[in-house]
């Protein structure tokens, strides 16, 4: 048996087998401050296989159960498929504030957070762990977090859900026919998500490196070996790209230009790299996609300039291709051709990565 709150809501997957109910637990005025209080307040996913079958004494059986402090009270779910995998949209029906007491709204407001309905979705592809992936998280200043990072939406007057998912790192991600890339180099911001979450170790953070410094969220991530970009490439659902690929998005599909934008000598106009100072005068990494002139034909930026990258290629025995210059390159280390290659182990304040899937 599974200790939740009232019965509030019904949905069911469509071919039947699954059953998704709201528990909802209406809250004290402040208890989702109180971080000894429990909660009732979530939903279940029921295998109702047996029933759609119209087994007789069908049984119906908990998969799984998620429940959320925060004030709020669950009303109902939504099952959706986005990009080809199973997710559920969550509603409440009175935000951080329960059912609107006054007391409750007060508190909300004091703690920063979403005095109105709000919003999460979870992807369910393992039913038996269902994964957050975007919610109202912040009222303040009518903000929005996606996915724990740092990217924010201004909405006048009201917090609400991205209309965007792009997985646990919030990849943002660019079709390039016969596979994806990533538009950015991996930032500081996408890498930490993966460091909260367990599941990837810190960068060195001497010199110019970019971890632990806090205007550099929305630099690429730099001072990672191979195996540390691996790592987070797998956990948000993605790898390195092959050099292949790398080369194919480069040249903006099959053209045969020596930069990503065309034939132009590489200057700071396009790129972030040495055109007489190291990092186009502020000697280090800019913002990914800072120099938008740059871009691909498809939109991809930062492919010559700002970090080098790795890739999944191998030259030797613990040894792998990296591609595109960086903000220490003059504009013959950014041509599309030019290739280099590090041993897997080195962190330098030159090389980041981006994904490709």
């Amino acid at each position: 048996t599974v200790d939740l709150g009232i019965p509030h809501g019904l949905s069911v997957s469509e071919d039947g087998k699954r059953a998704y109910v709201v528990s909802a637990n209406i809250p004290a005025p402040g208890e989702f401050l109180d971080p000894d209080a429990k909660t009732r307040n979530g939903f279940l996913i029921l295998d109702t296989s047996e029933v759609q079958a119209r087994v007789p004494n069908a049984q119906m059986k908990v998969i799984s159960a998620s429940t959320f402090k925060d004030g709020s009270v669950a009303q109902h779910t939504i099952p959706v498929t986005i990009a080809g995998k199973p997710h559920l949209v969550m509603v409440d029906e009175g935000g951080a504030a329960g059912l609107s007491d006054t007391a409750n709204v007060k508190l909300a407001c004091e703690a920063k957070m979403a005095p109105y309905p709000m919003a999460r979705i979870y992807d369910i592809s393992d039913e038996t762990k269902p994964v957050l992936q975007a919610y109202v998280d912040k009222w303040g200043d009518a903000k929005v977090r996606v996915d724990a990072l740092t990217e924010a939406v201004e909405v006048p007057g009201v917090a609400m859900v991205l209309g965007h998912l792009r997985g646990l790192a919030g990849i943002e991600w660019v079709s390039l026919g016969h596979f994806d890339i990533s538009k950015t180099e991996v930032t500081v911001a996408q890498y930490r998500a993966c460091v909260e979450a367990g599941a990837c170790t810190e960068p060195k953070t001497e010199g110019s490196c970019n971890w632990g410094q806090s205007d550099r969220d929305d630099h690429p991530i730099n001072c990672v070996d191979w195996n540390q970009a691996t790592t987070f490439a797998t956990w948000a659902g993605g790898r390195l790209p092959s050099e292949a690929e790398w080369t194919h998005a480069a040249k903006s599909g099959r053209k045969a230009w020596k930069y990503p934008w065309g034939n132009q000598k590489a200057t700071c106009s396009w790129a972030i790299m040495d055109d007489g100072d190291d990092g186009c005068g502020e000697g280090h990494t800019w913002p990914v996609c800072s120099k938008p002139a740059g871009n691909s034909t498809q939109g991809v930026c930062d492919l010559a300039g700002n970090v080098s990258e790795w890739t999944a290629e191998a030259v030797g025995p613990n040894q792998r291709v990296r591609r595109g210059g960086c903000y220490l390159s003059d504009a013959s280390y950014l041509r599309v051709s030019k290739t280099f290659d590090n041993i897997t182990a080195h962190r330098r304040p030159n090389l980041g990565f981006r994904l490709a899937r």
